[in-house]
């Protein structure tokens, strides 16, 4: 759950919201056939500005992820870790959550709500009613950036290495019509050779703030 001020004298209002482990935003699948990561008891570390969550699956993959705080920021980024400790070579793969569930700030605001995918430079944007009509799954190419917004904010996730694919579907919420329409983007990762206890190390930024120009500029990743 995110939630915001638009005034002093308000309630915070809600952003984003996942009632269900496949929609949450850096929710991991495609690492294993057998196991599913959202059922997955990760150890659980931190440091003053690092949160740590470890696990091993049952394929010899560890997989680490990192959450860097930006305090005083609405940044958080984060440091993905996969190690081969099978004992063997693998070609591994995954998806990544990069944006889900984002929350119209009252009824009537729904309208409002908006996908925005940054493709080899240039940004498709699909409103709620595109969405409504989509198909189950829509499969996009090389993809710079993408971008959920309402009205005031975004949640905006921008991968720091090559991204080859993403998938632009109906959150599962909205499939079980327990929401209104709404939206899961994902990064996809595929055919990444591995020698034995080789690392592969991946980065992502997370914006949740205010759609501010100069605010979503500064942080230097053409989120804006």
């Amino acid at each position: 759950v995110m939630k915001y001020n638009l005034s002093r004298n308000q309630e915070p209002e809600q952003i984003y919201k996942s009632e269900l482990a496949h929609d949450a935003i850096f929710s991991i699948t495609g690492l294993s056939d057998t196991e599913d990561l959202q059922s997955a008891q990760y150890n659980y570390s931190a440091t003053d500005d690092e949160i740590i969550y470890t696990f091993l699956l049952k394929n010899g993959l560890e997989i680490k992820k990192i959450y860097k705080i930006q305090k005083n920021n609405y940044g958080i980024e984060l440091e993905l870790k996969i190690r081969n400790l099978s004992g063997k070579k693998l070609d591994v793969k995954y998806s990544i959550v990069a944006g889900s569930e984002i929350q119209p700030i009252s009824s009537a605001s729904q309208k409002f709500i908006t996908a925005v995918i940054s493709l080899s430079g240039k940004n498709k944007r699909l409103s709620p009613r595109q969405a409504n009509a989509m198909p189950e799954e829509m499969s996009l190419g090389k993809t710079d950036w993408v971008s959920l917004q309402n009205k005031y904010f975004s949640i905006a996730t921008k991968p720091y290495q090559e991204t080859l694919s993403s998938t632009l579907s109906p959150t599962e919420s909205t499939l079980s019509k327990q929401s209104k329409p709404n939206y899961n983007l994902k990064f996809n990762y595929e055919n990444i050779p591995m020698e034995q206890n080789e690392t592969v190390v991946h980065r992502f930024l997370l914006y949740s703030g205010p759609n501010n120009m100069d605010t979503m500029s500064s942080y230097g990743v053409g989120i804006e």
